[in-house]
């Protein structure tokens, strides 16, 4: 392993003006804090971009309120705060955007053609966990809103060897057999959802489209979508518009907007 690289002001500056970002941002690194979002949700609302990394994260969550904790000092535990001057219906798909943003970052560090995103926006790579989100959306106005991306993409462990009792996961360690810098990394994903973010706003979900179906890890899979009241299983015919996943059963179309998808059965690679 090479040696250890701290997250660092200074170099996530350096490569955020290499990589031609001049928006005004906040950044707060900590060694250790309960959750980025937690704490980005937590400030004064600004016009500035807010981004929070953390080398540890106690009280980690992923979607549904799971529990996430990542080995201090190995992974990336990255929040950012976005302002956009839209309703929230405007922004239906966004968080499909946010995924496509991440995996465009993994491929400038790592060619591979295995990468897949499981709707609406976990990172795969040979069905394996790499990199989950957070989005949560904060009602600035009728006309604003606040949005806080929070990204736990595994970075530096060696996953092979430190195994999760609950899940499957991997990191870019594991992919190519050594470390990163992980301030790279982050000046390059907020680069990176930046420039998403203003396709998004300015052309709408149709531009997203094909990169989405070649990166589709459910397409054309027997899926079962479990919600709070109900399971529905069907074959996954991609998203619609809006970024709702599309099933399909005897009933006909489902269009649904939350739940969390398991692959009953998935076409051979």
């Amino acid at each position: 392993m090479s040696t250890y690289i701290p997250l660092s002001e200074e170099p996530i500056r350096n490569q955020l003006a290499r990589f031609g970002f001049q928006k005004s941002y906040q950044l707060h690194l900590f060694d250790s804090i309960n959750s980025t979002n937690t704490y980005l949700k937590q400030l004064h609302p600004s016009q500035r971009i807010e981004i929070c990394c953390a080398e540890l994260q106690t009280q980690g969550r992923g979607r549904f309120g799971r529990v996430w904790q990542a080995p201090s000092g190995e992974n990336i535990c990255c929040s950012s705060r976005w302002r956009f001057a839209q309703d929230l219906q405007a922004l239906s798909g966004l968080s499909l955007v946010v995924s496509l943003a991440i995996l465009t970052t993994i491929k400038h560090f790592v060619e591979t053609p295995r990468l897949k995103v499981k709707w609406p926006n976990d990172i795969l790579w040979n069905h394996k966990k790499l990199c989950g989100c957070l989005i949560e959306l904060l009602s600035v106005s009728d006309t604003k809103v606040d949005v806080v991306v929070g990204i736990g993409l595994n970075v530096n462990t060696d996953t092979l060897n430190q195994p999760l009792s609950d899940k499957v996961w991997c990191s870019l360690f594991e992919m190519c057999g050594y470390t990163f810098d992980r301030n790279t990394i982050i000046a390059l994903l907020i680069k990176n959802l930046d420039t998403y973010f203003t396709n998004f706003i300015e052309h709408g979900w149709r531009i997203f489209e094909k990169e989405w179906q070649e990166h589709d890890a459910l397409l054309g899979s027997l899926v079962t979508l479990n919600q709070s009241s109900q399971s529905i299983e069907g074959l996954a015919k991609g998203v619609n518009s809006l970024g709702q996943l599309v099933l399909e059963n005897e009933s006909g179309l489902h269009y649904l907007s939350a739940g969390e998808a398991t692959l009953s059965f998935a076409p051979l690679d």
